[in-house]
């Protein structure tokens, strides 16, 4: 499967989660439990994946203009 987990897709996963937390069934209510801990997962991924990337992408640019690393903003 080459196709990747897109936010159009993360919402569908979402959906039949949903869907599942109202089935009768404990084994259903369990497995739409575990989706939406995986699209939580996915979402927060990405979203440090997202910060690293501009962290880098400062850092490298502050280095290359002989400046000091982004300062962070708890500082």
């Amino acid at each position: 499967m080459d196709e990747r987990l897109d936010e159009q897709k993360l919402a569908q996963l979402r959906g039949w989660a949903e869907g599942l937390l109202h089935d009768p069934r404990p084994d259903m209510r369990a497995a739409a439990r575990g989706l939406l801990l995986l699209a939580d997962e996915v979402e927060r991924l990405w979203l440090t994946g997202r910060d690293a990337f501009a962290g880098d992408i400062g850092t490298a640019l502050a280095h290359r203009l002989g400046a000091d690393s982004p300062r962070d903003e708890t500082d």
